[in-house]
């Protein structure tokens, strides 16, 4: 992650939010894909990006 912490509470939520922003770009780049590379119909790409939502809402 490359930064230095000397409170943990600050270290965790700031790793969490580092770690949520990746997890995001890599949702973001996997629906791009199945949409444009491998042409999922419309509704099979909305249901793999609310699915893959859940999961990082969890």
């Amino acid at each position: 992650m490359g930064f230095i912490c000397t409170d943990n509470n600050y270290c965790l939520i700031r790793y969490l939010e580092v770690l949520y922003k990746q997890l995001r770009a890599a949702i973001d780049e996997f629906v791009l894909n199945i949409e444009i590379e491998k042409n999922y119909s419309d509704n099979t790409v909305l249901s793999y990006e609310y699915d893959l939502q859940l999961f990082l809402a969890f």
